[in-house]
């Protein structure tokens, strides 16, 4: 969370020259660490160690979507959009609800369509920045109690606005 925080206060050789040996003990703390570290490369023109970065990211975490998602923009980067594509659809098929692959996707489903309620996607990931959310899908309208409820709240609230 260190190195992040320098990097977005532009400090990338200070997070280079800092956390480049740095190593964890959990993968996903080392799949994190490296893919700051690929932005930091990024950022001082070093696209080579970026690419190195990455790939030790997703050596250390293979399912790290940050890291895949950083992965699918430098194919993007060079033109190799199936291959960013690909990567990117890799991500959203293990977290459906992952925002960062589906701006990257371009809000297009499977079906070649506009996601549907794009604009609420877009106000719920805002809110969204600011807390740490664990995502869970829930089938609609399946009888879950809390997707009831928020059904019942949904329609109420549909009721009052148009009168």
């Amino acid at each position: 969370e260190l190195a992040r925080a320098m990097l977005m206060l532009g400090q990338a050789k200070k997070v280079v020259d800092e956390f480049a040996e740095a190593k964890f003990d959990t993968p996903a703390a080392n799949a994190s660490l490296q893919t700051t570290l690929a932005a930091a490369y990024g950022s001082l023109g070093k696209p080579e160690l970026a690419q190195a970065a990455l790939s030790a990211a997703l050596a250390a975490d293979p399912a790290y979507a940050p890291a895949a998602l950083a992965r699918a923009r430098q194919k993007a980067a060079t033109r190799d959009f199936d291959g960013a594509l690909s990567a990117t659809e890799a991500v959203i098929a293990k977290d459906a609800t992952n925002p960062e692959a589906w701006k990257l996707k371009g809000w297009v489903n499977a079906s070649k369509q506009p996601v549907r309620n794009q604009d609420l996607w877009h106000y719920l990931i805002e809110a969204a920045l600011h807390h740490r959310i664990d995502w869970q899908w829930v089938k609609g309208h399946d009888g879950h109690p809390e997707n009831e409820r928020a059904d019942r709240l949904a329609s109420a609230a549909a009721m009052r606005a148009t009168g």
